[in-house]
């Protein structure tokens, strides 16, 4: 079935208004249309102003054209799912410029994920990151999609995995209790020790969220042992990086996702001191590697840092994964969906309920040419640095294609630290990343600087 069967005979309730879709008889030219996408498909004509998706398309020539388009691109196999745009802590450096209380629907979310299955195509394991704002303020509908999706999938012979991203304030036993029984994976937003991480990470009414989160992390780590966080570095926290990474592992974390907060202030002086923590932040790595502790940093996994002769231009964004807004938009990520506010994301290329009706948005996620990124050309990693984020580079140029200053010296930062980590790594483990020789531990003193 295509994309624009799906909707054959709903009725839909979505947030304040009502949503019927209606089918009507369609004439000749729109009949041949339809079965040229292999379906008797109908356009569906009605749909209240209040809730409809930003990529609506009254077009069933549009509509068919997207579709039958898509099928020539990439397969589908992971969908992050803005599950609501508001959040219960106020972040200040935070992407997502609106907080605001705009929840996706039940038959949003189920259609998601019949898109998300259709879309697959042959693939047969699936991944869904549940996403917001902040997601466990709708573990309701959690509790509801999780078991139609995996049903869902079974029928189809697929599997799904579920991630999600949360600053965990409002997991309580009964909530972990429930995800490890479903499986629903789940990553932390810890920016550090309570100082660096309370600068900026607090309830609206300044509360510390750091105590809170250190509080259930014992019996977060009882239901799932193997504890990671996406942490946050701010031009404040620099130079104590490796300290926070160090103080986190302590309490339990294992696994980091370490970067630069956006929309603070990265001057020279500032990103300097970035990539100097970075750096001691690689010694930490390789210490604690080197003692075989259970201490990861997803940069520093042998896999990213292999000598990559050519990479492609973005993040895989609009390629393999996508991201679906509480209205059913579709976009490359999340970040290309809530950078610039609810509403205004970046190539929306179409929705859950017609399938892919601005196609051409998503031809410019898989535009991967050297030739559309012209700042990039005649630098020594433009081959290598992947071009910045999309999302990033628009709002910062007004295209995905140009990165901003800022963002072309921080992937100067991260070329310079995989190439030292590739270095310290040969030297502490006496082994050659360039062949891919085995790793292993050898008995000496590690060599730290």
């Amino acid at each position: 079935m295509c994309a624009l069967c799906w909707q054959r005979n709903i009725s839909v309730s979505i947030e304040s208004g009502m949503l019927f879709a209606k089918l009507q008889q369609v004439n000749s030219d729109q009949q041949q249309l339809a079965d040229e996408c292999g379906n008797a498909c109908k356009p569906i004509t009605e749909y209240n102003e209040p809730t409809k998706p930003r990529t609506w398309s009254e077009s069933l020539t549009e509509i068919v054209h997207g579709n039958m388009e898509a099928r020539k691109m990439f397969p589908l196999s992971y969908m992050e799912l803005i599950l609501t745009s508001d959040c219960n802590l106020r972040c200040s450096y935070c992407f997502e410029r609106d907080k605001k209380p705009f929840n996706m629907s039940d038959e949003v979310a189920f259609a998601a994920v019949d898109f998300l299955i259709q879309t697959s195509r042959d693939i047969k394991d699936l991944t869904i990151l549940l996403f917001g704002g902040e997601p466990m303020l709708r573990f309701d509908l959690i509790q509801r999609i999780v078991p139609y999706a995996n049903k869902k999938a079974a029928d189809a012979g697929k599997t799904i995995g579920w991630d999600m991203t949360t600053n965990g304030t409002l997991i309580d036993e009964t909530r972990a209790r429930w995800m490890a029984e479903h499986k629903v994976k789940y990553l932390l937003s810890l920016d550090g020790a309570k100082e660096d991480h309370d600068r900026y990470r607090k309830f609206p009414d300044g509360r510390s969220s750091y105590e809170l989160i250190m509080e259930h992390l014992p019996m977060m780590k009882s239901y799932q042992p193997w504890m990671g966080t996406k942490m946050s570095v701010t031009p404040e926290s620099t130079l104590r990086l490796r300290d926070n990474l160090y103080e986190l592992w302590k309490n339990g974390i294992n696994q980091f996702i370490v970067g630069y907060a956006h929309g603070l202030d990265w001057n020279d002086e500032n990103l300097l001191k970035y990539e100097q923590g970075m750096l001691n932040v690689c010694e930490l790595y390789l210490e604690m590697k080197y003692n075989e502790k259970y201490f990861r940093i997803t940069a520093f996994e042998e896999e990213s840092l292999c000598d990559i002769k050519e990479v492609p231009f973005g993040c895989g964004a609009g390629r393999g994964r996508f991201c679906v807004d509480t209205q059913g938009d579709l976009y490359g990520c999340s970040k290309m969906c809530t950078i610039m506010g609810h509403g205004k994301g970046i190539l929306p290329f179409g929705n859950v309920l017609q399938g892919f009706t601005l196609i051409n948005n998503r031809k410019h996620c898989l535009n991967d040419s050297i030739k559309s990124r012209r700042k990039c050309q005649g630098c020594d990693y433009e081959k290598s640095c992947g071009g910045g984020c999309p999302a990033t580079n628009y709002e910062r140029t007004g295209s995905i294609y140009l990165q901003g200053d800022e963002e072309c010296e921080t992937s100067l930062i991260y070329n310079r630290i995989n190439e030292y980590m590739r270095k310290r790594h040969d030297d502490v483990f006496n082994t050659d990343w360039s062949n891919y020789v085995r790793r292993t531990r050898i008995e000496k003193s590690l060599p730290l600087h």
